[in-house]
């Protein structure tokens, strides 16, 4: 998994960016490649603390700028959404075994999380229906992902796609550029209430069938 990070001043050792170092060691850690892209310069104490962080960096980077660039606080949200989800995990996974449903993440477990969910958010506040679909969301993006080899992304290309600035599934399907949105799927189930949702809305995003429109052809 890839996270970039656009600096286009010089960048020195600040306690601001020290605090950006230290989440993305965090990333780092996790198994993430992060490279700060650096348009200006950077100190030597800034450059020594990326390596020591095993964090790459490249100097005056040849690219177009407005594809990669993404505002600071939507990059933090992200890297925060990242940082909580073994804890987000096992709370899942807690609120369905007081249940008696025990899940993991597996594609078998998709029923058991469906109703674990819509039990969940039976008579709860609508903030708290809330704060459980972005941590359902987590754990069916974590199935999707270690079942499909896929990545966690923030999605940042295209300010018109519908899932922009939301976390998202990539590379879990042959399909090139195609997006797995964990959140549209949770807030699809707590609406439509049907056992079995996850699953069709997740193998149609996996192996989509090509629609047939030879029937259009004119001879």
């Amino acid at each position: 998994m890839y996270v970039g990070q656009l600096k286009t001043r010089p960048v020195s050792v600040s306690k601001e960016n020290m605090i950006a170092i230290s989440k993305d060691a965090g990333l780092v850690k996790r198994g993430w490649a992060v490279e700060h892209m650096l348009e200006k310069c950077g100190s030597k104490p800034y450059l020594e603390a990326l390596e020591k962080s095993d964090i790459d960096y490249v100097k005056k980077p040849k690219f177009q700028i407005e594809k990669v660039m993404i505002k600071t606080e939507d990059r933090d949200n992200f890297e925060n959404f990242l940082i909580l989800m073994d804890d987000q995990l096992e709370a899942v996974e807690n609120e369905a075994n007081k249940r008696g449903l025990p899940i993991d993440l597996v594609m078998d477990s998709l029923e058991n999380l469906e109703k674990t969910f819509l039990s969940a958010i039976n008579d709860c506040t609508e903030e708290e229906k809330n704060g459980w679909i972005v941590a359902f969301a987590r754990y069916i993006g974590e199935i999707v992902r270690i079942c499909f080899n896929g990545q966690w992304h923030l999605s940042s290309d295209d300010p018109k796609n519908i899932y922009y600035n939301t976390p998202v599934i990539v590379n879990h399907t042959q399909v090139e550029g195609l997006e797995f949105s964990p959140i549209f799927a949770i807030r699809a189930l707590s609406i439509r209430k049907r056992i079995g949702l996850l699953r069709q809305i997740i193998m149609a995003d996996v192996a989509p069938v090509p629609l047939n429109i030879e029937y259009l052809r004119e001879d």
